[in-house]
């Protein structure tokens, strides 16, 4: 957990630093945090495409928000046109997060089974 705890904590870290508006922070923040949580709860079997559902739904919704912070109202052909043309980068952005979340574990784990390793020689 601390593992994945450190490399969220760079991710927001390296954002901060880049000057990335506080919005896509929180948005990028969303996508990884869902996507996480999605991989957590969907068998192994569904990951991926679960994975892409929850980008779609995330980026869906960040639209949505910055619509009504921009126009202060929902736009009906922009919203469907958003939906069409936003199916593909969103997915897109959800398949490359569970990339990097289930990267993120496999360090996780990698670093968890050397310790156990460690341990282990250390009380022979």
């Amino acid at each position: 957990m601390l593992v994945v705890t450190f490399a969220f904590a760079l991710f927001l870290a390296a954002l901060n630093q880049m000057g990335t508006p506080v919005s896509l922070q929180v948005t990028l923040s969303a996508l990884l945090w869902s996507v996480g949580a999605v991989q957590m709860v969907v068998p192994v079997r569904h990951v991926r495409s679960a994975a892409m559902i929850s980008g779609c739904v995330v980026c869906f919704a960040a639209f949505m928000y910055a619509q009504m912070q921009s126009r202060g109202r929902i736009d009906p052909g922009s919203t469907f046109a958003a939906m069409v043309c936003g199916v593909f980068w969103a997915s897109f952005l959800g398949y490359i997060a569970g990339v990097v979340v289930a990267g993120i574990f496999l360090v996780a784990d990698q670093i968890r089974n050397g310790a156990i390793r460690r341990l282990g020689r250390e009380d022979e």
